[in-house]
């Protein structure tokens, strides 16, 4: 069908040349170009457009030149079969045009030529991400160059742009570009161009089925659609009907369409195509019904008109309608006939994947970004499972990630990433669970516990790691590159700030903004993949870098630890915890502990209570440490039983809810006794805390090259502004109506702490954003003594507020934002966040918590302190101080806050600030090797008198308070 509309579109823009006398012979020429072309005449058929080509270059008609191409493309691809040759002969095209386009019509020509690249890439090579690539381009003529007023043009962008990104997974543009073609139907009066069949298709990939449903009635209430619009709008409609449960309704639904299809006047391939989206329909309605041999007949007749509309046994389309067989046999329990369908699947989408037998599989150096490929082999997986063949299954299981990764390179947004690995986690949840089976089974095999703690490590802290490998790789390239590509990440996060900070506004927003906004983005992501070629042409080992992530095994992660340390590395599906457990000599365990009820909800109320810091509801503190106990039983209790003597500290990655839990506050038993005396975890190991395996790694790769480079010129810079006021929501204040009090004990924590280190420190009015940005990068500590604020909903908002918000600049406003923070190329070895929320934010199954310190993790810093709720502002300068006191001793990082932690809890002058509330929520996460720090003091004696004075003031002040009533302040 739409070969045939774009042939049309084709001829209707050649009729210009057809019917001017001084270019008959031009033409001519065309035509007898395409005739020579057709009999395999090409030297020939060359000569005959060569001289076409002369005449509208003579008469400086470069619509016509371009315009010329495009027939000869479609003899190329249809009569010769060489696709790859018709993407070469248009590409001649576009570097042989003598000059720019200078009017409308010729710049229409120049999106011609790209939108049909475009098409010959999505529907002759089914290479999908190239297709995209084009479509942009054309899409970005069609905006700035044509005022996106260009029917011809708009015919097709939208929905062929729309159907790509759906395609890719990448369904947030998707979503954008099908309602922006519908807008302009609705505006231009050209119901044709809107598709809102299509947009319901990307809605129910979303889970959105309710949504999808009105968007399908209201196409099918406008007026004036095309049969192909209406038959794909009944199509979507008696789908999102079944998926609702209204399987009634979506046979009446279903039912209208053979009529529809009867009343099309196109080719054949073109009605085969919706004979074959009827049948794949009629066939899910009858299967849910129980009509198992009608269903089956349905399914089958799919499978042959969807080869006749392709006109191809081996495409992405033909592989889908045989998924749906294949799933049909699953759900009969035909596993076998299923196994034979997945196969063909794989076999239709997977270049040259020609197998003996359904046992083998495709090597993962054909996959390309194609989720069908997806399908076919976590179908396989399934049918080995009903067939007991559970090492099959697994093997299966493993390919999915490549490919996966290939997918992600797609995406323009990290939410259709973050998408994405939402529906991973899941497969990765079952082949973990699979290889459990096969464990036990095996009579505990190591070598299935190292592939399942393979599969653990690639189902986490992905992006995040692409961030950091993406950084480190940047010291393969030279300065004047890597400026390049840094300016690029700096656009990029800028537009990803802009677009969060428009729909975080919702209805009070500027929608023609925000669309400009998402726009422009499309057209930095085509000056993106411009300079990704460039650099894989130019520098192959950054683009090895920066693209193939090398994840760690479970043999190498002893190479992680020092003699005195164990990782404990848990991943959680819905219904269990799995325990991996490694010692630095070599010892490694893997465990399966089925989760209480409600875990996940107690879970929380462990942190909410923890976070609160409340001391008045006995019920309450008792259920906590019941749970405290509980926890420590739960996932470290046999471990530790089994662990050398010789084990003084321990390594957490933890998983879901448990990133929000502090592991030093779980209890060796659940006594009722005083907050001091308790058996917390942290009385017997000093706790550090990881994303993954792979990304501590990583971070001790930075660390390592910190220690082998030039030394930053600074040992530390250390900022804690002043608050002389309040903050209000103002147009140039993107902050909530939120009190910020002053906090004078931060200026007491940075005098401390830089009487230990020396460097740098800005104190009050000089603690300034554009300070920051001036000096951080050639810190090797930095302390952050501010308030934060963290955003669930839009991580990339979340924030560092360096004093009163300036209005001067948008770009040192005293508001540094997450978005901004990890495009820095900091070389700090270590980050003390004393500020609120610097630790929480929005938790992203198999990401962990969107949160600033995890933009300072990708931004490359191997380590951060962080805090996951609000800090009080007695104890937090006299943690901190105590922190780098030992750390200046030549602590890990992890005995240091420990030691801290200690001696803030034994010491008699915090009797009242016992509660973990107070000591417990500084975390440190990442590499944690010690650090050399010089040992003179920057400070002269009388301010270290007068510190001491006002910390003792604090406590003090603190005290007589206390005995008043409770009360908090936060930083």
């Amino acid at each position: 069908m739409l070969r045939l509309i774009l042939l049309c579109v084709a001829l209707a823009s050649a009729a210009p040349v057809l019917t001017q006398p001084d270019s008959l012979q031009a033409a001519r020429w065309v035509t007898e170009a395409e005739a020579l072309l057709k009999n395999g005449k090409q030297e020939e058929a060359l000569a005959a457009h060569r001289k076409a080509l002369a005449f509208f270059q003579k008469n400086n008609r470069l619509d016509q030149w371009l315009e010329s191409h495009i027939p000869l493309a479609f003899v190329r691809a249809d009569d010769l079969r060489d696709p790859f040759g018709t993407q070469d002969f248009l590409s001649g095209a576009l570097k042989q045009a003598w000059r720019q386009p200078l009017n409308a019509l010729e710049w229409e020509q120049l999106a011609r030529i790209h939108l049909y690249k475009g098409y010959f890439y999505q529907w002759y090579t089914f290479d999908y991400k190239n297709a995209v690539r084009h479509y942009e381009e054309s899409y970005g003529v069609f905006v700035q160059r044509l005022g996106e007023k260009n029917d011809r043009i708009a015919g097709y962008i939208y929905h062929q742009l729309g159907n790509a990104y759906t395609r890719l997974g990448d369904y947030t543009r998707a979503e954008n570009m099908l309602r922006q073609g519908i807008e302009y139907g609705k505006k231009n009066k050209r119901p044709e161009i809107g598709k809102y069949g299509d947009l319901a298709i990307a809605l129910t990939d979303l889970g959105r089925h309710d949504e999808a449903l009105k968007v399908v009635r209201e196409g099918l209430d406008v007026s004036g659609a095309d049969k192909d619009a209406l038959i794909t709008a009944r199509l979507s409609e008696a789908r999102l009907l079944m998926n609702l449960g209204q399987v009634t309704q979506a046979k009446h639904a279903l039912a209208q369409v053979p009529a529809l299809i009867a009343g099309l006047s196109g080719s054949d391939d073109e009605i085969a195509y919706y004979q074959a989206g009827y049948h794949a329909m009629a066939g899910a309605i009858d299967d849910s019904l129980g009509r198992i041999a009608p269903a089956l007949d349905h399914y089958r007749r799919a499978i042959r008109f969807e080869m006749t509309a392709q006109g191809t046994a081996y495409c992405r389309e033909v592989g889908k309608a045989h998924n749906s067989l294949a799933s049909f046999y699953l759900r009969n329990h035909r596993p076998a006939d299923a196994l034979q369908e997945f196969q063909e699947v794989l076999k239709c989408v997977v270049k040259d994947f020609k197998p003996a037998t359904t046992d083998e599989n495709p090597d993962t150096g054909s996959f390309t970004a194609e989720n069908t490929i997806i399908e076919g082999l976590i179908g396989k997986a399934a049918a080995y499972g009903q067939l007991r063949q559970y090492e099959k299954a697994l093997a299966c299981f493993e390919l999915v990630p490549h490919v996966e990764a290939r997918l992600r390179a797609t995406y323009a947004y990290e939410s259709s990433s973050l998408r994405s690995l939402n529906e991973s986690r899941r497969r990765f949840d079952e082949a973990i669970t699979i290889a459990w089976q096969l464990y036990e089974s095996s009579n505990h095999d190591r070598r299935f516990a190292e592939r399942a703690f393979l599969l653990s490590e690639k189902a986490r802290g992905i992006l995040l790691l692409h961030s950091i490998v993406r950084a480190r790789a940047d010291y393969a390239l030279p300065a004047e590159v890597r400026l390049l590509e840094n300016d690029l990440r700096v656009k990029t996060a800028w537009y990803d700030h802009e677009i969060a900070s428009e729909k975080e506004k919702g209805e009070q927003g500027d929608a023609a903004r925000l669309r400009q906004l998402e726009k422009e983005l499309l057209d930095l992501k085509q000056e993106q993949e411009r300079f990704k070629t460039m650099l894989r042409d130019s520098f192959p080992d950054y683009a090895r870098l920066s693209e193939e992530v090398s994840f760690l095994t479970a043999g190498e992660v002893r190479t992680l630890l020092r003699p005195d340390q164990a990782l404990a590395n848990f991943y959680l599906t819905d219904t269990d915890a799995f325990i991996f457990f490694f010692d630095a000599a070599g010892m490694f365990s893997w465990r399966k502990v089925a989760l209480p009820p409600d875990f996940r909800k107690n879970v929380r109320h462990y942190a909410d209570y923890l976070y609160r810091g409340d001391e008045n509801n006995r019920n309450e503190r008792r259920d906590f440490l019941q749970f405290a106990a509980l926890l420590h039983d739960l996932l470290l209790a046999p471990e530790l039983k089994t662990a050398p003597a010789t084990l003084q500290s321990l390594l957490v990655v933890p998983d879901g809810v448990l990133a929000l839990v502090p592991f030093e506050t779980l209890l060796q038993g659940a006594a009722e006794t005083n907050w001091r005396e308790l058996p917390w975890l942290l009385r017997r190991y000093n706790i550090g805390y990881a994303y993954s395996a792979t990304l501590l790694a990583t971070q001790q790769e930075i660390s390592l090259r910190h220690r082998q480079e030039e030394k930053p010129r600074f040992s530390f810079g250390g900022f804690a502004p002043s608050y002389p006021g309040e903050a209000g929501t103002t147009r140039d204040n993107p902050l909530p109506d939120y009190p910020l009090p002053d906090i004078k004990s931060t200026q007491v924590e940075l005098d401390r702490v830089y009487a230990l280190t020396g460097g740098k420190a800005y104190p009050k009015a000089q603690a300034t954003e554009r300070q920051f940005r001036e000096i951080a990068a050639d810190c090797k500590t930095l302390l952050l003594a501010m308030h934060g604020f963290s955003n669930d909903e839009h991580p990339e908002l979340s924030c560092l507020m360096f004093g009163m918000p300036n209005r001067d600049s948008s770009i040192t406003n005293n508001i540094l934002y997450a978005s901004e923070l990890q495009i820095m190329q900091l070389h700090a070895d270590l980050v003390v966040l004393s500020a609120c929320h610097t630790g929480s934010g929005k938790l992203h199954r198999g990401e962990g918590v969107y949160s600033l310190a995890r933009a300072f993790a990708a931004a490359g810093v191997p380590c951060t302190v962080m805090s996951l709720w609000r800090l009080h502002e007695n104890p937090a300068p006299l943690l901190v101080e105590a922190f780098f006191k030992h750390l200046k001793a030549g602590k890990t990082k992890d005995e240091a806050l420990r030691l801290a932690k200690l001696e803030f809890i034994d010491d008699d002058r915090n009797g009242e600030m016992l509660h973990p509330f107070y000591w417990a929520g500084l975390m440190a996460t990442g590499d944690m090797c010690p650090l050399d720090l010089p040992n003179s003091s920057q400070l002269p004696v009388w301010a270290l008198v007068a510190a001491g004075l006002a910390v003792a003031g604090l406590l003090l002040r603190w005290s007589m308070r206390k005995q008043q009533a409770p009360s908090f302040e936060i930083i």
